[in-house]
């Protein structure tokens, strides 16, 4: 073989490996670029759709919260009753009583979105309302000092209900502005 052709064949050989291997690291390059893209957009996805849920969560939170906020006006206004006549006291307490029926129908929705702990949480403000009302009731009709303890501890226990479920939604909203 003569030396110019020896030549021409290393000089091809050497631009055909460096070609191919050229070509094939960028294909890698490509592929790992691809790959790092669709993670991404996954990631991207899935943060959308949690802040979409935590949006509908907040929302069905906030329904409910302001609805236990106006039933426990109705309620707490039964405490301080005693002046209504049998039929305004009646009156009163059915509005307070619609109002913990409304709330409830409202319990549904904090069920179908969650999580347990502010599930539990809903349905013990919603007994605690209920128990206060019993409790407002008794105190209307029987004035002696049991039954002003037994509204008491009802209150009590509505109070804290109430802040169990801030407690419990704000964890679950991700905004625990107690671990701030």
């Amino acid at each position: 073989m003569n030396d110019t052709v020896a030549v021409a064949l290393v000089t091809g050989g050497s631009t055909l490996v460096a070609a191919v291997v050229s070509s094939w690291l960028a294909l890698r390059a490509a592929g790992r670029q691809a790959q790092t893209q669709r993670l991404q957009a996954s990631e991207e996805r899935l943060e959308a759709r949690a802040m979409a849920q935590r949006g509908i969560r907040r929302e069905v939170y906030r329904k409910f919260l302001e609805q236990a906020s106006e039933t426990r006006r109705l309620v707490f206004a039964l405490r301080t009753s005693a002046d209504l006549d049998q039929a305004e006291f009646d009156a009163a307490a059915g509005q307070a009583r619609e109002a913990i029926r409304e709330l409830a129908a409202v319990e549904p929705l904090i069920m179908l979105e969650g999580p347990e702990p502010v599930i539990d949480a809903a349905e013990k403000v919603v007994a605690a309302l209920r128990h206060e009302h019993s409790a407002a009731r008794a105190l209307y009709l029987d004035r002696r000092p049991g039954p002003w303890q037994n509204y008491e501890e009802a209150q009590a226990r509505r109070i804290q209900a109430l802040r169990d479920l801030w407690t419990t939604a704000r964890k679950a909203l991700g905004s625990d502005i107690s671990t701030a």
